[in-house]
């Protein structure tokens, strides 16, 4: 039931990662899953409309687990000294 599971702010993450607000905002923003609240009054008078994102705590462990996942093992190249 995503309607009733818990919604976080871009505030609240940002708060909680250590990151900027714009930072966070960024990542979700496209996000598939996020709750994207504008008011349709913005549009009537013709300014750019504020958009408020709330997050589903799925979606925030989505999220969380796609960026934290380790890739596999890296490669290290060889240079002109032959350095391995």
């Amino acid at each position: 039931m995503a309607a009733i599971e818990k919604h976080y702010t871009v505030t609240e993450i940002a708060e909680a990662w250590g990151l900027k607000y714009d930072t966070v905002k960024r990542v979700f923003d496209d996000e598939p899953g996020v709750l994207r609240i504008s008011n349709p009054r913005t549009l009537v008078r013709k300014k750019a409309p504020y958009i408020t994102l709330r997050i589903p705590a799925s979606v925030l462990d989505r999220v969380y687990q796609q960026r934290s996942s380790v890739p596999g093992p890296l490669e290290v190249k060889r240079g002109r000294r032959g350095v391995e």
